[in-house]
């Protein structure tokens, strides 16, 4: 199995905030771990040989070596999770396999890639994550997150004094 190393900053173009309020780190570790962010329309999607090159009117924010998540083309070879191996202000290059056609047609777009977890539980700021790489022993290994205030724990929270 091929894995490639992704990761996150607070830096990165629209990459979700902690502003300090209760409930924000559910929102923060479903974008950053299962939904990916920063989602971008594609101007335009071409190949040269085995690089893709896409354009996006806006920016983009991406680096060189990041992984991102591409959908929506017509063309599967384009769609998947890719290492940015280029990158200007308004586009970025991928490495692609086989011939797909260019210039790519639908609705194509990208997104920093999720970090391949899922929501094994959810309930008001609360939530289970589990990965989608461990394999067959991932419910052994989940990330368990209370994200409520003292007061929405109510008594409960008051047995913890």
């Amino acid at each position: 199995m091929n894995i490639s190393v992704k990761h996150y900053t607070s830096a990165m173009p629209d990459a979700p905030q902690l502003n300090n309020s209760w409930g924000e780190l559910t929102g923060l570790l479903d974008a950053v771990l299962v939904n990916g962010f920063g989602l971008k329309t594609l101007g335009s999607l071409t190949r040269t040989g085995s690089i893709a090159t896409a354009t996006v009117s806006t920016g983009h924010g991406y680096a060189i070596d990041q992984v991102i998540a591409i959908s929506g083309a017509t063309q599967s070879e384009y769609n998947g999770e890719f290492r940015v191996t280029a990158a200007t202000s308004t586009t970025f290059s991928f490495a692609v396999t086989g011939s797909p056609a260019t210039p790519a047609t639908g609705t194509i777009t990208a997104k920093v890639a999720p970090l391949n977890w899922e929501i094994a539980y959810t309930g008001t700021n609360k939530r289970a994550y589990r990965s989608t790489l461990i394999g067959p022993h991932r419910d052994e290994l989940q990330l368990l997150l209370d994200d409520r205030s003292a007061a929405q724990f109510g008594s409960e929270g008051q047995k913890r004094s």
